[in-house]
């Protein structure tokens, strides 16, 4: 039955049956596509006869239940609680696509004919009538009352509907519901199923974490890099530590061997730093000598010939 049902559908189907000793008993079945279904039984009783009778009928039923006591408006009942079974006389069938029809074979309740004046059979669904030959109450309910002719002539009840949705709830683990029906939804390739939604992974690649960090199983991880390395690009890269690794003109920086660039007059590459080239300039400063004294020394000449002339005379 559940293999029929490809959206979720809740049934509740409300029977009212007088036994003997004036038992009032009330039916209720749920029928989804969760693999339990859950049968409730609830027996308005008034005394120790009416609890026997009540649970020989149970016992009819062949499920396992749990009982207990409830007080309402000064009444006693009887609450048996199945997590999974299905009532007897009870039938899903999937007609189409889209409709299905649910029905009820009143012969089920032969073996309480006798004692049935009249029994009411309530059907709630999530969805729209189509037909039926019970008695509509709404867009979605349908009531059978059953009679013990039509339990001797093996009466059959049905009601046809097409079902619709209104929460994702109702639908496959892979459906949401939209627009009122169970849609199956079409992830992405970095997405995946979860509460009836398409949600997306922190990565499916590298490139979609920071360049430190690599993608593992759908999430992002800092890698994990020698006291040598630096992460780039999602790689660990080779870098220097200190000068020590670097040529003489270069130094460390930003991970990598650069070049120095010595700005400025008389400066030049030493030892990984930039120092005021001192051979240079001693070098600049004698020929600076050199050349005033070529200059000077002509002209100190000429003076010192021009004095000894004045002295002569």
């Amino acid at each position: 039955m559940r293999k029929i049902l490809r959206v979720r559908i809740i049934i509740l189907s409300l029977i009212t049956i007088i036994l003997s000793g004036c038992v009032s008993l009330t039916i209720t079945q749920e029928l989804d596509l969760t693999p339990d279904n859950k049968l409730i039984i609830s027996a308005k009783v008034s005394g120790d006869s009416d609890i026997r009778t009540i649970n020989d009928a149970v016992k009819e039923i062949n499920c396992k239940f749990e009982a207990e006591e409830s007080k309402r408006d000064y009444e006693t009942y009887l609450i048996y609680t199945s997590e999974d079974c299905i009532l007897k006389g009870v039938s899903i069938k999937q007609l189409n696509k889209e409709l299905y029809r649910y029905s009820f074979d009143s012969s089920s309740l032969a073996k309480y004919s006798s004692e049935i004046t009249e029994a009411t059979y309530l059907i709630r669904m999530t969805g729209d009538i189509v037909d039926t030959n019970g008695i509509t109450v709404g867009t979605s309910q349908v009531k059978f009352v059953i009679s013990s002719e039509d339990i001797k002539n093996k009466y059959v009840y049905y009601v046809d509907y097409n079902l619709y949705c209104k929460y994702d709830s109702e639908c496959a683990s892979n459906e949401a519901c939209i627009k009122s029906e169970c849609t199956k939804l079409n992830c992405d390739a970095c997405q995946y199923l979860e509460d009836h939604q398409c949600k997306s992974y922190e990565c499916c690649a590298d490139r979609d974490c920071s360049s430190s960090e690599n993608c593992e199983e759908h999430t992002c991880f800092d890698l994990k890099c020698e006291y040598n390395e630096h992460p780039e690009n999602h790689i660990c890269i080779w870098n220097c530590v200190d000068n020590s690794v670097c040529d003489w003109n270069k130094e460390c920086k930003d991970h990598s061997c650069n070049e120095l660039s010595c700005d400025g007059f008389f400066k030049k590459a030493s030892n990984h730093q930039c120092v005021n080239d001192y051979a240079t300039i001693s070098i600049l400063i004698v020929f600076g000598l050199l050349v005033l004294g070529i200059i000077i020394y002509p002209y100190h000449k000429f003076i010192r010939k021009k004095i000894r002339k004045a002295n002569r005379k």
